[in-house]
């Protein structure tokens, strides 16, 4: 009986110093972050552009995304809402836009454990095609999440999955010979 409550009480107190290792360790993280990433599509920027400057439209080719809504204060720049799978939300603001080079979103509210914005830029590429290049500027408050995001999912996690997601629906160039 005795060496059973060690046994739970160890148990215990691994599960417990496991989420505050990784808070603490987090606590040393920086908060600010910046990660890039880029791929070449066959199709020409304005389509490129196009697709990605679409807001209403990415519900029909972004996995996850249920909708999107808009939530434009009068007189404001384009805003709105975009609503995921399980009932997550991530208001975001349009806070620069160069047809068909770039564009800026900006998440605009200030609860959640994520701040930042999303860099889109369409150059040309051989044969016609463009390439997209995506900055992520970003802040992760939460200690915990910052860790979990550095060594368990990536930085550049959300970047390879939108980027896969626009290959998809524009198809990948081929590679160069």
């Amino acid at each position: 009986m005795r060496y059973g409550v060690w046994f739970l009480l160890g148990l215990l107190g691994v599960l417990v110093a496991i989420p505050v290792g990784m808070t603490l360790v987090g606590l040393f993280l920086p908060s600010g972050f910046t990660a890039a990433r880029s791929v070449v599509l066959p199709v020409p920027p304005e389509e490129t552009f196009a697709l990605i400057a679409d807001v209403p439209g990415q519900a029909a080719w972004r996995k996850g995304l249920e909708r999107v809504e808009r939530a434009d204060p009068p007189g404001s720049a384009e805003t709105w809402r975009e609503v995921y799978q399980g009932g997550r939300s991530m208001t975001l603001e349009t806070t620069a836009i160069d047809p068909p080079h770039r564009l800026v979103r900006t998440i605009v509210a200030t609860e959640g454990p994520f701040r930042g914005a999303w860099e889109y830029t369409v150059t040309g590429a051989a044969g016609g095609g463009s390439e997209l290049t995506v900055i992520e500027r970003g802040e992760i408050r939460n200690p915990l999440v910052r860790f979990a995001s550095r060594y368990m999912f990536g930085r550049e996690a959300y970047l390879d999955l939108y980027l896969a997601e626009v290959r998809a629906r524009l198809g990948e160039a081929p590679p160069a010979p």
